[in-house]
């Protein structure tokens, strides 16, 4: 040991003895002597974006991975590249902005001139398809509002209002307390069902006593008069034929639209194509239908057809009334099985932040929603579904009073679904002999 060391230990072992922390030594005085390995040349030691403080870089081997937050660009980026000693990073300039959009290759070398590629890949954070649990928003007990039993049939939304048709009376509620506001100008026929267009504007159907004539009316907004817009004369045995089938109406009807309905006891499904404002035909197109289950045709009372796009041939969802299954018709029939103990009465299918869903209501007031982003999944099992990454999430709705505290097996029930400007919707439950549920959902982060 030359002096010079020797002088250095010397003084180190002189301040240790004065702190009084000879026994800490070995772990506490001395300088570290291991050292980190050098980097290796020619390669990249840290990678980051420099006018992007929330984005994610991860790099593994000569494998760069960049990740920004929902709603970033890949464009105008500004890496900062550090390298090892003796590396040139080729084809860059400090400050340089650049252009993720597509895979990149960096490219350095070291002293020694060899090449080393590094491959850069950007991609930007989607937010998660669907909603997160529903909230219950808020319910009200039929009792409420003085509503007569067997009564409640179907349920709309236009602009700030939810809508409920009742006896011979369309009535406005607040949609987020359930008060209830007002009434709307009545059609002065008895009114079937309603439902609402892509705009708002509030469609209803009439039958006849005699279930021989068939209207459609459409309010252009809740303050308006009705307006007949079309009429045909039914041609089916079973009466009514339509008078108590749910209404569905997929599109804007000033446009391109499909309305559809059944045909009570008979094997049809019924369907108006609307295209630049109006009706192909005032007849309904029958589509025959086939039940699956063996069942040859509709119940008489209340099935629900339900659009699953804009266009006929994106198909639809058929729900049978008694105690029975939903189906999905389009190119083929695929049984969709919910058939629980309780079995569906009505369903609307619907869509939610890039994701599609299909709700239901059973005869003890449970309901249920399934995800079927993927119609095409929707035959399988529900543990076929796990596997396939399809969420079932069936969920009851809270009890409360109907019928004297005997199940309710009414199926006057209808949904609506209103979209919120926040990105949020409200899903509404229109039940009989029990009033009127609402579902928040909050799309997933």
């Amino acid at each position: 040991m030359n002096k010079l060391k020797e002088m250095k230990l010397s003084r180190i072992l002189y301040t240790c003895l004065l702190m009084g922390v000879l026994p800490l030594f070995f772990s506490s005085c001395l300088p570290d002597t291991e050292l980190a390995p050098e980097p290796v040349e020619g390669s990249i030691i840290r990678f980051r974006i420099a006018n992007s403080p929330d984005a994610t870089v991860t790099m593994s081997g000569n494998n760069i991975a960049i990740t920004l937050p929902i709603g970033s660009t890949l464009t105008g980026l500004i890496p900062e590249i550090i390298v090892s000693k003796g590396t040139t990073i080729l084809d860059y300039s400090p400050g340089q902005i650049m252009d993720f959009t597509n895979d990149v290759i960096i490219k350095v070398k070291g002293t020694d001139n060899v090449v080393v590629e590094y491959l850069v890949k950007g991609e930007v954070k989607e937010p998660q398809p669907g909603f997160i649990t529903p909230e219950l928003l808020f319910e009200r007990k039929h009792i409420d509002y003085a509503w007569p039993l067997h009564n409640v049939y179907s349920s709309a939304v236009s602009g700030e209002n939810l809508l409920v048709l009742i006896t011979n009376k369309i009535e406005k509620f607040n949609p987020y307390t359930g008060e209830r506001t007002g009434q709307m100008v009545w059609a002065g026929v008895p009114m079937h069902q309603i439902t609402n267009d892509s705009e708002g504007r509030v469609i209803g159907i009439s039958v006849s006593n005699g279930g021989t004539v068939a209207r459609i009316f459409k309010w252009e907004n809740v303050d308006s008069a009705p307006v007949e817009i079309l009429s045909w004369t039914v041609d089916l045995t079973a009466n009514p034929v339509v008078g108590r089938n749910m209404l569905n109406v997929v599109g804007d009807i000033s446009k391109n639209a499909v309305i559809y309905t059944a045909a009570n006891g008979n094997p049809y499904v019924l369907r108006w194509t609307i295209k630049n404002g109006q009706f192909v035909s005032q007849a309904p197109e029958k589509i025959i239908y086939v039940s699956p289950t063996g069942q040859p045709n509709f119940p008489n009372v209340t099935p629900s057809v339900s659009g699953l796009g804009p266009n006929p041939e994106d198909g639809y969802v058929v729900t049978t009334y008694n105690r029975g299954y939903s189906h999905v018709i389009g190119d083929e029939v695929r049984i969709f099985n919910t058939a629980e103990a309780a079995g569906p009465i009505r369903s609307l299918a619907f869509d939610f932040n890039r994701a599609k869903y299909f709700v239901g209501a059973l005869y003890n007031s449970s309901i249920f929603i399934l995800d079927i982003t993927n119609p095409d999944g929707i035959e399988m099992t529900e543990a076929e579904r796990f596997e396939a990454g399809i969420e079932f999430k069936p969920f009851t709705s809270p009890t409360f009073p109907h019928n004297g505290g005997a199940a309710n097996t009414t199926p006057h029930s209808g949904f609506s679904i209103k979209y919120n400007d926040d990105g949020t919707a409200i899903l509404y439950y229109v039940f009989a002999n029990s009033g009127i549920r609402a579902y928040k959902l909050t799309p997933k982060p």
